[in-house]
Protein backbone atom coordinates (compact mmCIF):
# COMPACT_ATOMS: atom_id res chain seq x y z
CA UNK A 1 0.00 0.00 0.00
CA UNK A 2 2.79 2.28 1.03
CA UNK A 3 4.93 1.77 -2.50
CA UNK A 4 1.45 3.13 -4.41
CA UNK A 5 0.97 5.89 -1.91
CA UNK A 6 4.32 6.73 -2.23
CA UNK A 7 4.61 6.20 -6.15
CA UNK A 8 1.70 8.61 -6.16
CA UNK A 9 3.90 11.72 -4.38
CA UNK A 10 6.47 11.17 -5.74
CA UNK A 11 4.81 11.22 -9.54
CA UNK A 12 3.17 14.63 -8.74
CA UNK A 13 6.27 16.19 -6.84
CA UNK A 14 8.27 15.27 -10.10
CA UNK A 15 5.65 16.92 -12.57
CA UNK A 16 5.36 19.81 -10.27
CA UNK A 17 8.92 20.56 -9.96
CA UNK A 18 10.38 19.81 -13.66
CA UNK A 19 6.62 21.80 -14.92
CA UNK A 20 5.67 18.70 -16.57
CA UNK A 21 1.99 17.88 -17.72
CA UNK A 22 0.43 15.24 -15.83
CA UNK A 23 -2.80 13.53 -14.76
CA UNK A 24 -3.13 11.40 -11.67
CA UNK A 25 -6.33 9.73 -12.11
CA UNK A 26 -8.20 7.28 -9.61
CA UNK A 27 -10.61 4.97 -10.78
CA UNK A 28 -13.40 3.88 -8.70
CA UNK A 29 -15.01 0.47 -9.53
CA UNK A 30 -18.77 0.15 -8.69
CA UNK A 31 -19.05 -2.60 -6.57
CA UNK A 32 -15.85 -3.97 -7.57
CA UNK A 33 -15.54 -7.70 -5.68
CA UNK A 34 -19.15 -8.37 -6.60
CA UNK A 35 -18.86 -7.44 -10.35
CA UNK A 36 -16.29 -9.85 -11.00
CA UNK A 37 -17.24 -12.22 -13.70
CA UNK A 38 -16.99 -15.91 -12.64
CA UNK A 39 -15.93 -16.94 -16.77
CA UNK A 40 -13.32 -14.29 -16.76
CA UNK A 41 -12.00 -15.65 -12.92
CA UNK A 42 -11.29 -18.69 -15.22
CA UNK A 43 -9.91 -17.59 -17.78
CA UNK A 44 -8.03 -15.48 -16.27
CA UNK A 45 -6.10 -18.03 -13.53
CA UNK A 46 -5.62 -20.46 -16.67
CA UNK A 47 -3.95 -17.94 -18.49
CA UNK A 48 -1.57 -17.33 -15.67
CA UNK A 49 -0.69 -20.56 -15.77
CA UNK A 50 -2.28 -22.52 -12.93
CA UNK A 51 -2.91 -26.15 -13.48
CA UNK A 52 -6.31 -27.71 -13.63
CA UNK A 53 -6.08 -29.28 -9.98
CA UNK A 54 -5.74 -26.21 -8.18
CA UNK A 55 -8.03 -24.40 -10.90
CA UNK A 56 -10.76 -27.23 -10.50
CA UNK A 57 -10.82 -26.25 -6.63
CA UNK A 58 -10.74 -22.49 -6.87
CA UNK A 59 -13.54 -22.67 -9.19
CA UNK A 60 -15.37 -25.52 -7.52
CA UNK A 61 -15.97 -22.29 -4.70
CA UNK A 62 -18.06 -20.73 -7.76
CA UNK A 63 -19.41 -23.04 -10.39
CA UNK A 64 -23.14 -23.33 -10.22
CA UNK A 65 -23.34 -20.85 -7.28
CA UNK A 66 -27.36 -20.22 -5.99
CA UNK A 67 -28.54 -17.84 -3.47
CA UNK A 68 -32.11 -16.37 -2.05
CA UNK A 69 -33.21 -14.10 -0.55
CA UNK A 70 -34.94 -14.29 3.09
CA UNK A 71 -37.84 -11.48 3.90
CA UNK A 72 -40.51 -11.74 6.49
CA UNK A 73 -39.34 -15.15 7.49
CA UNK A 74 -40.12 -16.01 3.49
CA UNK A 75 -37.62 -17.05 1.19
CA UNK A 76 -37.30 -16.68 -2.51
CA UNK A 77 -36.38 -19.49 -5.29
CA UNK A 78 -32.98 -20.22 -6.02
CA UNK A 79 -30.98 -18.14 -8.71
CA UNK A 80 -27.84 -18.38 -10.05
CA UNK A 81 -25.15 -16.45 -9.41
CA UNK A 82 -22.62 -15.62 -12.16
CA UNK A 83 -20.33 -12.75 -10.82
CA UNK A 84 -18.81 -11.72 -7.99
CA UNK A 85 -16.11 -13.33 -5.64
CA UNK A 86 -16.90 -14.31 -1.91
CA UNK A 87 -16.34 -12.23 0.78
CA UNK A 88 -14.35 -13.29 3.88
CA UNK A 89 -12.83 -15.75 1.87
CA UNK A 90 -8.91 -15.99 2.36
CA UNK A 91 -8.26 -16.25 -0.97
CA UNK A 92 -10.70 -13.61 -2.38
CA UNK A 93 -7.76 -10.64 -2.29
CA UNK A 94 -5.49 -12.65 -4.27
CA UNK A 95 -7.84 -13.76 -6.66
CA UNK A 96 -8.84 -10.13 -7.15
CA UNK A 97 -5.11 -8.90 -7.24
CA UNK A 98 -4.72 -11.41 -10.29
CA UNK A 99 -8.05 -11.03 -12.06
CA UNK A 100 -7.18 -6.52 -12.04
CA UNK A 101 -3.85 -7.68 -12.88
CA UNK A 102 -4.45 -7.77 -16.76
CA UNK A 103 -5.73 -4.19 -17.17
CA UNK A 104 -2.70 -3.05 -15.20
CA UNK A 105 -0.67 -4.68 -17.73
CA UNK A 106 -2.60 -3.35 -20.75
CA UNK A 107 -2.18 0.16 -18.92
CA UNK A 108 1.78 -0.14 -18.88
CA UNK A 109 2.15 -1.19 -22.38
CA UNK A 110 -0.46 1.28 -23.82
CA UNK A 111 0.32 4.59 -21.92
CA UNK A 112 3.64 6.71 -22.09
CA UNK A 113 3.31 6.57 -18.01
CA UNK A 114 6.27 8.90 -15.84
CA UNK A 115 10.11 7.89 -15.22
CA UNK A 116 10.71 9.79 -12.03
CA UNK A 117 14.53 10.12 -12.92
CA UNK A 118 17.46 8.37 -14.77
CA UNK A 119 17.60 4.67 -14.08
CA UNK A 120 13.89 4.46 -12.50
CA UNK A 121 11.38 1.94 -14.13
CA UNK A 122 8.42 4.01 -16.04
CA UNK A 123 5.30 3.76 -14.29
CA UNK A 124 1.59 4.47 -16.23
CA UNK A 125 -0.66 2.40 -13.40
CA UNK A 126 -0.65 1.48 -10.00
CA UNK A 127 -3.10 -0.45 -7.71
CA UNK A 128 -3.70 -1.76 -4.65
CA UNK A 129 -6.78 -4.15 -3.83
CA UNK A 130 -9.57 -2.17 -5.91
CA UNK A 131 -7.77 1.28 -5.56
CA UNK A 132 -6.11 1.73 -9.08
CA UNK A 133 -4.72 4.87 -10.19
CA UNK A 134 -3.49 6.19 -13.57
CA UNK A 135 -0.47 8.64 -14.83
CA UNK A 136 -1.23 10.12 -17.90
CA UNK A 137 1.31 12.71 -19.06
CA UNK A 138 -0.10 13.73 -22.61
CA UNK A 139 -3.71 14.23 -23.75
CA UNK A 140 -2.87 12.22 -26.57
CA UNK A 141 -3.30 9.10 -24.61
CA UNK A 142 -6.81 9.57 -22.97
CA UNK A 143 -8.10 7.66 -25.92
CA UNK A 144 -5.77 4.50 -24.94
CA UNK A 145 -7.10 5.05 -20.83
CA UNK A 146 -10.45 4.63 -22.11
CA UNK A 147 -10.46 2.11 -24.83
CA UNK A 148 -8.30 -0.04 -21.84
CA UNK A 149 -11.13 0.91 -19.29
CA UNK A 150 -13.97 -0.52 -21.95
CA UNK A 151 -12.28 -3.82 -22.88
CA UNK A 152 -11.73 -4.24 -19.24
CA UNK A 153 -15.76 -3.73 -18.39
CA UNK A 154 -16.60 -5.93 -21.31
CA UNK A 155 -14.38 -8.73 -19.83
CA UNK A 156 -14.88 -8.79 -16.38
CA UNK A 157 -18.15 -7.40 -15.70
CA UNK A 158 -16.80 -4.58 -14.06
CA UNK A 159 -18.39 -1.12 -13.96
CA UNK A 160 -16.35 2.76 -13.47
CA UNK A 161 -18.08 4.89 -10.98
CA UNK A 162 -17.28 7.94 -13.26
CA UNK A 163 -18.69 10.04 -10.29
CA UNK A 164 -16.79 9.05 -7.66
CA UNK A 165 -13.35 8.70 -10.17
CA UNK A 166 -11.32 11.71 -9.62
CA UNK A 167 -8.82 13.57 -12.04
CA UNK A 168 -5.92 15.73 -10.69
CA UNK A 169 -4.22 18.23 -12.99
CA UNK A 170 -0.91 18.56 -12.13
CA UNK A 171 1.99 20.96 -14.15
CA UNK A 172 0.03 22.81 -16.39
CA UNK A 173 -2.24 19.76 -17.43
CA UNK A 174 -5.17 21.29 -20.13
CA UNK A 175 -8.40 20.55 -17.82
CA UNK A 176 -10.38 20.77 -21.22
CA UNK A 177 -9.17 17.08 -21.87
CA UNK A 178 -12.33 15.01 -21.26
CA UNK A 179 -11.22 11.73 -19.55
CA UNK A 180 -14.32 9.78 -19.69
CA UNK A 181 -16.60 12.14 -17.53
CA UNK A 182 -14.28 11.83 -14.81
CA UNK A 183 -14.59 14.81 -12.96
CA UNK A 184 -11.28 17.34 -12.09
CA UNK A 185 -10.74 18.41 -8.79
CA UNK A 186 -8.24 20.21 -6.98
CA UNK A 187 -7.53 17.34 -4.60
CA UNK A 188 -8.02 13.77 -4.69
CA UNK A 189 -8.09 10.68 -1.64
CA UNK A 190 -6.18 7.44 -2.60
CA UNK A 191 -5.82 5.20 0.13
CA UNK A 192 -6.19 7.68 2.80
CA UNK A 193 -3.95 10.53 1.94
CA UNK A 194 -4.77 13.75 0.64
CA UNK A 195 -3.42 14.63 -2.80
CA UNK A 196 -3.00 18.22 -4.19
CA UNK A 197 -0.99 19.62 -7.09
CA UNK A 198 1.45 20.55 -4.37
CA UNK A 199 3.37 18.33 -2.58
CA UNK A 200 3.82 21.25 0.30
CA UNK A 201 -0.44 21.77 0.29
CA UNK A 202 -0.81 18.23 0.38
CA UNK A 203 1.57 17.70 3.38
CA UNK A 204 -0.10 20.13 5.47
CA UNK A 205 -3.19 18.80 4.61
CA UNK A 206 -2.57 15.18 5.83
CA UNK A 207 -0.60 16.67 9.14
CA UNK A 208 -3.29 18.81 10.17
CA UNK A 209 -5.71 16.06 9.59
CA UNK A 210 -3.80 13.85 12.13
CA UNK A 211 -3.13 16.34 14.25
CA UNK A 212 -6.98 16.58 14.56
CA UNK A 213 -7.18 12.93 15.27
CA UNK A 214 -4.81 12.97 17.74
CA UNK A 215 -6.10 15.75 19.44
CA UNK A 216 -9.95 14.35 19.04
CA UNK A 217 -9.04 10.91 20.32
CA UNK A 218 -6.91 12.17 23.58
CA UNK A 219 -9.60 14.12 24.36
CA UNK A 220 -11.70 11.02 23.91
CA UNK A 221 -9.28 8.90 26.45
CA UNK A 222 -8.83 11.93 28.46
CA UNK A 223 -11.49 11.15 31.20
CA UNK A 224 -10.87 7.56 31.69
CA UNK A 225 -9.80 5.66 34.24
CA UNK A 226 -6.37 4.90 32.72
CA UNK A 227 -3.42 4.59 35.29
CA UNK A 228 -0.02 6.16 33.77
CA UNK A 229 1.31 2.88 32.51
CA UNK A 230 -1.51 2.20 30.39
CA UNK A 231 -2.10 5.70 29.25
CA UNK A 232 1.85 5.43 27.58
CA UNK A 233 0.23 2.15 25.84
CA UNK A 234 -2.88 4.26 24.44
CA UNK A 235 -0.64 6.91 23.10
CA UNK A 236 2.33 4.08 21.90
CA UNK A 237 -0.85 1.73 20.11
CA UNK A 238 -3.19 4.43 19.16
CA UNK A 239 -2.14 7.94 19.25
CA UNK A 240 1.70 7.52 17.93
CA UNK A 241 0.45 4.78 15.16
CA UNK A 242 -1.80 7.52 13.32
CA UNK A 243 1.63 9.31 13.44
CA UNK A 244 4.01 6.86 12.32
CA UNK A 245 1.78 5.84 9.44
CA UNK A 246 1.31 8.96 7.57
CA UNK A 247 5.06 9.71 8.38
CA UNK A 248 6.33 6.58 6.18
CA UNK A 249 4.92 8.92 2.94
CA UNK A 250 4.50 12.79 4.55
CA UNK A 251 7.16 14.32 6.75
CA UNK A 252 6.28 15.92 9.97
CA UNK A 253 5.54 19.94 9.75
CA UNK A 254 6.83 21.96 12.71
CA UNK A 255 3.33 23.04 13.44
CA UNK A 256 1.90 19.57 13.47
CA UNK A 257 4.69 18.65 15.95
CA UNK A 258 4.24 21.18 18.42
CA UNK A 259 0.30 20.36 18.52
CA UNK A 260 0.63 16.71 18.74
CA UNK A 261 3.38 17.35 21.56
CA UNK A 262 0.88 19.45 23.49
CA UNK A 263 -1.76 16.83 23.07
CA UNK A 264 -0.34 14.10 24.40
CA UNK A 265 1.62 16.35 26.93
CA UNK A 266 -2.07 17.66 27.91
CA UNK A 267 -3.16 13.96 28.01
CA UNK A 268 -0.56 12.83 30.79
Amino acid sequence: MFETVASVRDAIEYAEVMKKPLCVVSIDFNAAFDRISHNYLEEVLRATGHGNPFLDRVMGLYRNASSEVQINGFRSSLFPIHGSIKQGCPLSMQLFAICLNPLIHTLEEALTGIRLGQGCARIAAVAYADNTTVFLTSPAVVQKLQVALRTYEEATGAKINLQNSRALAVGGWDTSSKIMDIPYHTGIKILGFHFTDRTNAANKENWRNVSSIVHASAQDAYYRDLSLDKRIIFVHDFLLARIWHVAQIFPLTTDSIIQINTAITWFF
